[in-house]
């Protein structure tokens, strides 16, 4: 539904034609006025009250986007005013796909008759009235009139720099779109008017960014470059610097990093000589994120160390808390939680103290992000829930999909694949509708990996097929490489390994190009895996050999450990049990220093194994009993499931009378965990077990 039937009339018609339904009034009335011109809607208001008592008008004002419009016209109405209008329609927020100002309004229409008998005028963009038509359509269908007002010529100059503020993340890709094809209007009346230089780049910029929310970078480049050339040309250093560094986050989103540093780094000496310290400290924050996305860990950390003390300088609070709050993300990036968990803590407060519920939330899902890579999932998911609260109370779309993925991921690291994929079921549909295409591509990448987690590799690699060209259309090689490498990993999988190899081949090349050098070393590693697979030993091991360095230059420790581990089950699947056992010992140390529960169950596991197939048995019951409890704890059924067949096969081996109950024990939970022909082997040995001790007992 939208505001098709408009009066469209000069301003004066307008004007004349909106008094006479307010005079004619006899009680409650509705009227909508179009203006999509801020300075417009002034000038007009102030037209109507000059006509009028001053005094006469109520005015409600939208300034808190959760604001009760019924309650609010209910209390202007105890003025009995000759009419009411109503402005800042655009700012109200949707909240799980709609906007509950605007649902009150609908379910109390019949209510505000009695409780509001004077003429209701709203005065808004056009986009803020279609929403309004849709969300309200019962108080939408008792209008007396909709009135739409063109701006004079000139005014879109005084207000191209307000409507390039006007865009908003959290609104709907309808209502983006609104608002750029209003940027438009604004660029072809400058044309036309007498608008300067400046405005023209104010509004050329302001479509760069709209652009660039709709995941256009191409268009988004192109008109912040128009915009960079004029601003200088007319020496306006400040809208150069902006437009340099926008520039850069575009470079940024499509994981040109080198290009991003050098755009970054011709705006912060403009900021540097023009004396904007508040410019300084963000481009250094972003020169941060650059390096970090690098996996430059010491240098993006040297960056936002710069920028720390300058946003404290200035009583930047909000600046400080982001800072903090990335520090805490390269220490998780080098697997150091419990400095990370330490800098996260201090951003929450200060998140907190200024009331930024939005980055209160942000620090919350980091918190359970360091969790997760702890494997602490019930801690990961009570700080997941504690955001998820705040991002739906405030209306943040975004976050509160991504928050949804995280829980998902939650979820999968637990094995409860039918929750996570409930959860990313959830979140695929948040970003569609806010037009969030990297989202999207992402949580299709997820659910491919849920489906891979349950053997369903067909199913997987179609849902990355969906996933992969998203990420081609948006410009975004780190994804497509990503999505690769998972495609790698399901052809593996399947047996199909010169499928995987090719498809790794291309994700490694991607991920040398764009210099991400931990996708380059976790890619070496899945090429190490199928070779192992193939029975490749030596060629394994080669590609690990690579892999290692990389992890270790990066600081990345949990990719290091995974590497040692699986040199170590080369070096065991080659009989070579010391090696594998020194390799292990290597590997177990770091996971134990990280606080990685997962990897160091896997290892304990795996050196249970060795000690099993050296007929070591009571190392063996000792190294699975050590791993059974660790991955109960994190809730891993499949880990404990072959724990405890390992554990059962051992004492059955070592003669142990409670092997039979073990092995009981054993069959049941790999039958749950889906492993059947494992279950089967178990079943065996419990029967051969059970008849080896009757006929002893014979």
């Amino acid at each position: 539904m939208k505001p098709a039937s408009t009066a469209e009339f000069s301003e004066v018609e307008a004007l004349q034609a909106l008094e006479r339904m307010v005079q004619w009034a006899e009680g409650f009335r509705l009227g909508f006025v179009i203006a999509n011109h801020p300075t417009l809607v002034d000038s007009l208001t102030e037209k109507l009250e000059e006509r009028w008592r001053p005094e006469a008008v109520a005015t409600v004002s939208v300034e808190d986007p959760g604001v009760s419009l019924v309650s609010e016209l209910a209390r202007a109405a105890q003025g009995r005013p000759v009419a009411i209008f109503v402005r800042g329609l655009e700012r109200l927020r949707r909240r799980g796909g709609a906007t509950p100002a605007l649902r009150g309004l609908n379910l109390n229409r019949d209510w505000l008759r009695t409780a509001v008998p004077f003429p209701v005028v709203f005065w808004a963009p056009e986009y803020a009235i279609r929403r309004l038509a849709e969300e309200a359509p019962d108080l939408w269908a008792v209008r007396s009139g909709v009135f739409r007002f063109r701006p004079e010529a000139g005014t879109a100059a005084l207000t191209a720099a307000l409507a390039r503020q006007g865009i908003d993340w959290n609104a709907a890709p309808g209502e983006r779109r609104d608002r750029e094809v209003l940027l438009e209007h604004v660029l072809e009346e400058l044309d036309e008017g007498e608008g300067s230089p400046q405005d023209r780049a104010e509004a050329l910029a302001g479509l760069a960014q709209a652009a660039a929310m709709e995941n256009r970078p191409a268009d988004a480049i192109a008109l912040f470059e128009q915009a960079l050339r004029i601003y200088r040309e007319i020496g306006d250093r400040v809208g150069e610097a902006a437009i340099l560094w926008s520039l850069g986050q575009e470079a940024a989103m499509e994981a040109r990093y080198p290009d991003a540093i050098a755009l970054y780094g011709q705006a912060l000496p403009i900021y540097r000589d023009i004396s904007n310290p508040l410019g300084e400290a963000n481009t250094l924050e972003l020169l941060g994120h650059a390096a970090r996305m690098q996996d430059r860990y010491p240098d993006a950390m040297a960056l936002y160390e710069q920028a720390l003390p300058i946003y404290r300088e200035i009583g930047a609070r909000d600046g400080e808390a982001n800072i903090l709050r990335s520090l805490g993300d390269a220490a998780l990036a080098q697997d150091r939680f419990l400095d990370a968990i330490a800098l996260y803590g201090q951003a929450l407060s200060i998140y907190r103290e200024i009331g930024a519920r939005d980055g209160a939330a942000s620090t919350l899902e980091s918190l359970g992000n360091a969790a997760a890579m702890q494997d602490r999932y019930p801690d990961a998911i009570a700080l997941f829930d504690q955001a998820l609260r705040i991002y739906r109370d405030i209306g943040a779309r975004p976050g509160e999909a991504t928050v949804l993925q995280s829980l998902g991921q939650a979820a999968l690291a637990q094995d409860r694949y039918p929750d996570a994929i409930a959860l990313y079921d959830q979140a695929l549909p948040i970003y569609r509708e806010i037009g969030a295409r990297l989202g999207e591509a992402n949580t299709l990448q997820s659910l491919g990996n849920a489906a891979a987690m349950e053997g369903r590799y067909p199913d997987a690699i179609a849902l990355y097929g969906q996933a992969l060209p998203i990420y081609r259309d948006i410009g975004n090689p780190l994804g497509e490489a990503n999505t690769l490498q998972s495609l790698g990993n399901a052809a593996a999988m399947e047996g199909r390994y010169p499928d995987a190899i090719a498809l790794d081949g291309q994700a490694l090349s991607i991920y040398r190009e764009i210099g991400v050098r931990d996708g380059e070393a976790n890619t070496l590693q899945s090429l190490g895996n199928a070779a192992a697979m193939e029975g490749r030993y030596p060629d394994a091991i080669a590609l690990y050999g690579q892999a290692l360095p990389i992890y270790r230059e990066i600081g990345a420790r949990r990719g290091e450990a995974n590497i040692l581990r699986s040199l170590g089950d080369a070096a065991l699947a080659q009989d070579r049990f010391l090696d594998a056992i020194a390799l292990y010992g290597q590997a177990l140390p770091i996971y134990r220093e990280i606080g990685a529960r997962r990897g160091e169950a896997n290892t304990l596991q795996s050196l249970g194994e060795t000690a099993r197939m050296q007929d070591r048995y009571p190392d063996a019951i000792a190294l699975y009993g050590q791993a059974l409890p660790i991955y109960r704890e994190i809730g891993d059924r499949r880990g404990e499931a072959i724990a405890l067949a390992g554990h059962a096969t051992a004492l059955a081996a070592n003669g142990s009378p409670s092997a039979p109950l073990v092995l009981e024990e054993a069959i049941r939970r790999t039958a749950g965990a889906g492993l059947e022909e494992q279950s089967q082997e178990l079943r065996r040995l419990l029967d051969a077990t059970t008849a080896s001790t009757e006929q002893i007992e014979t």
